[in-house]
Parts: C-alpha cells; structure tokens; sequence
C-alpha cells in the first residue's frame, strides 16, 4: 500500500470509531481488551489525520518502519509506546488487528506482532473497562 493511502484508510477507521464510540478519533471510553499469550493491553488513542500533530499517523509509520513487517501499519497508540496496527499482509481489503510490541520488534519485527482481532469492529467490541 503506498504511504499516500494510508492517510485515506485511517478516515475510514475514523468513521468506524464514531460510529461504535460516538467520538471521532480520540480515546475511547473503554481502553483495556486482551491479547492471547500476552495478556491486557491499553487502547490509547487513534493516530492523527493533521500532519501537524506529533501524532500524525504517516509521521509515526515513518518513524517505526524499520520495526514493522511489510504490510502492518500502526493505528493507535498504547500508554507503553507500542502500537496497535492494521495487518494487510493475509487480505488487502479487510485488515486483521494485530499489537505490535517495540521492543520484541528490535529484535525480530514478526515476533513484536500479537494477534488482536479479525477487524477493527471487532477490537472495538472486545474493549473493556479494568474495573468492571
């Protein structure tokens, strides 16, 4: 995928966001969901559209690329400084969710990756809140 659509795909999680949390980006309210053989994880907050934020979403990319396996993309950031990513490398059209862990990722990028989710509605799902 070229950098150039990225950008255009993160609108589309947009929507999907306010359609689930009625927020557009942000922080949803319910941050915690499960990753199989690693345990919880914190669902920080989306990746910016704005080139002008620190967070910007290709700025970001950009920056980890190095540590990420070709056709992984990252989405949203955790409190840890990892990512949660969409995965094309199975389907071009319809992502799975993976975690990716920048540490795991330094040494081998495929071992930093976690299965999540089959989509990202389906992430969205699985949030919970810690205290309940």
């Amino acid at each position: 995928m070229a950098s150039s659509q990225y950008p255009g795909r993160m609108q589309l999680v947009n929507h999907v966001f306010h359609q689930k949390t009625g927020h557009t980006g942000g922080r949803p309210s319910l941050q915690e969901f499960d990753i199989k053989k690693r345990g919880t994880a914190d669902f920080k907050r989306l990746l910016h559209l704005d080139p002008k934020n620190n967070d910007y979403i290709v700025t970001v990319y950009e920056n980890i690329k190095d540590r990420l396996v070709e056709g992984v993309y990252p989405i949203a950031d955790t409190p840890g400084g990892d990512c949660i990513c969409f995965d094309y490398r199975f389907n071009q059209y319809q992502p799975s969710i993976v975690y990716w862990d920048h540490e795991l990722a330094y040494e081998n990028p495929e071992k930093g990756l976690f299965f999540v989710a089959n989509t990202f509605t389906e992430l969205l799902n699985k949030l919970y809140d810690e205290d309940e």
